[in-house]
């Protein structure tokens, strides 16, 4: 579906965001499994 490609890019752009910014993101990427932490963000 087209609406779940979108949410793919979205979920990379929010990864890539968060590796940008970095360090008061590290610790709640640690707190939560990669996955879970994208889903937490929502």
């Amino acid at each position: 579906w087209p609406s779940e490609e979108v949410d793919q890019v979205n979920v990379t752009k929010t990864k890539n965001e968060v590796k940008k910014k970095g360090k008061h993101r590290k610790k709640f990427k640690h707190e939560y499994p990669k996955g879970v932490a994208v889903e937490q963000r929502w």
